[in-house]
């Protein structure tokens, strides 16, 4: 036998057993709980998350990167795909920003109820394309990042994703003069869990810096600490209007109340299934809500007039059922996180100033293939999550449809 066909039938062997150990992972009733899921119920948490859930047990899980070194090993060695790129270069922080603004729309009255917005209200709005067709929403809230949902990229080719800015009408080719870049890094929350949605918050890096004027603004982020329950919040999205319909066309937003974890915790959805990473909007007897097509997109906080994301569209049991609210991506939990992955970027504040982030950054060892393939058959966790990283668009829209959760857009 050849060399050739040696190292295919290798590859085949140990994508065959990953794939097993994925299945039996998947159905292990007594798999240990992650931490970030025992809740302490007595009080709203509104600090910072953690950056990876640790087993109860004390038994490390693969880092992210590990993870990602084991499936390019092993999809190489098959000539598969992969949904990763080449490890990131340490980046160039900005000597100087120009001055802007963050977070104020183009008009000083909102439409509220679920009715269209007028054209480039919301300039941070994002609309996420793979392979030339929406599917996603985010949010510019740098020269170069746009914040989205981990769902929103898990699976997903990176090359395939795109981004488009000042957006509005969709069936227009000529309303708005749009902004169009490339996604040169994606940066998924190393805590993600696809089965779970805690932690399902991303960053996409633009391949070019994008310049802030009266037209091009991001949207502010929001303070730290504040849990915004009682407030009043607005969605974003070319999302669907009402289950199994068709997506808008038109940029459109709906208004909903902030509801504190502890509510959210005695809905539909019981204390399990919402974690302090999380926030819930939506009316007790459903009315509005967030659907399909909104995920990875904007929800608002109005502090007078600026805007502050607080909430990226996540998951939820239908749209707008009763006792079901929209379940959202607490942004507040991950300003740190945010703020180490975006210091080559300028931000812009409420007085008009440009600025930049300078945490320092801890340097990583990358583990070797073989290392990271043999902690993840010993863990059993790089084959449970490896698995669905090499799927297709279709295959990944419609497993998180099937599911009834995420609000990807199928189109």
């Amino acid at each position: 036998m050849s060399s050739a066909k040696c190292i295919a039938v290798l590859g085949a062997v140990l994508v065959a057993c990953a794939l097993a150990s994925a299945r039996k992972l998947a159905h292990d009733k007594t798999a240990p709980v992650p931490q970030a899921w025992q809740y302490d119920l007595s009080a709203e948490t509104v600090g910072e998350a953690p950056e990876m859930a640790s087993p109860a047990n004390g038994t490390s899980l693969l880092s992210e990167h590990e993870r990602q070194t084991f499936l390019e090993w092993i999809l190489g060695l098959t000539g598969g795909g992969t949904t990763t790129q080449e490890p990131d270069r340490e980046p160039v922080v900005p000597t100087k920003c120009a001055a802007c603004t963050c977070g104020l729309t183009n008009k000083r009255t909102r439409i509220v109820g679920g009715q269209p917005v007028q054209v480039n209200q919301y300039m941070w709005m994002a609309l996420l394309m793979y392979d030339g067709r929406f599917y996603c929403g985010g949010t510019l809230i740098s020269s170069k990042y746009i914040l989205t949902a981990s769902h929103c990229v898990d699976g997903f080719q990176r090359p395939k994703i795109s981004v488009r800015l000042l957006e509005h009408d969709r069936s227009s080719s000529s309303e708005t003069s749009t902004v169009d870049r490339k996604v040169a890094r994606v940066i998924k929350h190393p805590g993600y869990s696809d089965s779970t949605f805690n932690n399902d918050i991303a960053l996409l890096r633009l391949d070019r810096a994008l310049e802030f004027d009266e037209t091009l603004r991001p949207a502010c982020l929001p303070p730290m600490g504040k849990s915004f329950t009682g407030l009043d919040g607005v969605v974003t999205g070319w999302g669907v209007s009402m289950p199994g319909g068709n997506t808008n066309q038109i940029l459109h937003e709906v208004t909903v109340p902030i509801m504190s974890n502890k509510e959210c915790r005695k809905s539909n959805y019981g204390a399990k299934r919402i974690s302090d990473n999380m926030l819930c909007a939506g009316y007790p007897e459903g009315k509005k809500d967030s659907c399909q097509g909104d995920s990875g997109g904007p929800l608002h906080y109005v502090n007078g007039t600026f805007h502050h994301v607080v909430g990226v569209v996540s998951w939820g049991e239908g749209c707008a059922r009763p006792k079901y609210p929209g379940v959202y991506a607490r942004v507040n939990r991950y300003l740190t996180w945010i703020k180490r992955n975006t210091k080559d970027s300028c931000f812009c504040d409420q007085q008009g100033n440009g600025f930049t982030h300078f945490p320092a950054v801890e340097a990583t060892t990358a583990a070797s293939p073989a290392a990271s393939m043999a902690a993840g058959m010993a863990a059993s966790t790089a084959a449970s999550e490896g698995a669905s990283a090499a799927t297709t668009v279709a295959s990944a829209v419609s497993t998180a449809q099937a599911a009834g959760a995420s609000r990807v857009n199928d189109e």
